[in-house]
């Protein structure tokens, strides 16, 4: 049914004016297609009386052309220490032999591809997944269609003539439906599950300067068939730009899971990062 809804809001866009007027519009502006490539890492290491890695890393791709857009993200978060096994508060000789354990792994990645109806509206299909054996996730499988609007898109342009630069603030909501395939952990029963949520997202982006930015994204699931099964993902990051190509970017993310693969699993997951990001197109 929802896919037929999709349809029939494409067939209406491509009638509106607005729509036809803006097709157009691009077709006479003969825009040159653009792209974008960044590379996000983020790491630490203690040593001495406890001893911890981590690192993390990000990569995020983008074109656009004509009236179609294509995206790409990768990424991992990786982990280990050495655990106090005995509890006694600190590291032995015999908890130091024994070396790292690892205590995050999560790797995953999505490719999305709209095709743009005006300046404000799009339709979307999306193909992604992860894997994250610690929230009991051997790997999860996803695919999504849905319809993106842009609520707020405005811009405000500061100084004269050539030192004239725009600064931009938007709002975007987005609308979907996303079938998913989990294969979990060993231990967790039943080990594979699948189901079709409702997804809804609110993204947000204000530039404050030309150095200074502010973002954020809530994104919620609802299974159809479980309406108990609700997964809330919120990330919300400020960056600060060091010069045109390196920014550094603190961030928050935040993973909600109501019904948890395994009940001895926390609901919540938190992950506040400070990374370098190169901005290399």
């Amino acid at each position: 049914m929802f896919t037929l809804l999709l349809v029939a809001l494409s067939a209406a866009l491509a009638q509106d004016p607005e729509s036809v007027d803006w097709q157009k519009q691009q077709a006479d502006k003969a825009e040159k297609p653009k792209s974008n490539l960044s590379i996000e890492i983020g790491g630490s290491y203690t040593s001495g009386n406890s001893v911890a890695i981590t690192a993390y890393g990000l990569i995020t791709a983008g074109h656009k052309w004509d009236s179609n857009q294509i995206g790409l993200e990768a990424k991992g978060a990786f982990g280990s220490n050495i655990p106090d096994a005995n509890g006694d508060g600190k590291l032995d000789a015999s908890e130091r032999a024994a070396g790292l354990e690892a205590n995050t792994q999560r790797v995953g990645g999505k490719l999305r591809y709209d095709r743009l109806l005006t300046d404000k509206d799009s339709l979307y299909v999306l193909a992604g997944g992860f894997h994250d054996p610690f929230s009991g996730f051997g790997y999860r499988l996803h695919e999504q269609i849905g319809y993106s609007r842009k609520l707020v898109d405005a811009k405000r342009t500061v100084g004269e003539g050539d030192a004239a630069k725009d600064f931009k603030t938007q709002l975007v909501a987005e609308l979907g439906i996303d079938y998913a395939q989990e294969h979990y952990i060993p231990g967790v029963d039943p080990i594979f599950a699948q189901f079709i949520a409702g997804r809804a997202q609110i993204a947000f982006t204000h530039e404050f300067n030309e150095n200074a930015s502010i973002s954020e994204q809530i994104e919620a699931y609802e299974n159809f068939f479980t309406p108990d099964d609700l997964r809330l993902y919120n990330t919300i990051a400020l960056s600060a730009k060091i010069n045109a190509t390196l920014s550094l970017k603190v961030s928050h993310d935040l993973s909600y899971y109501n019904r948890p693969p395994d009940p001895d699993l926390k609901k919540l997951d938190q992950t506040v990062l400070v990374t370098l990001v190169a901005s290399l197109i």
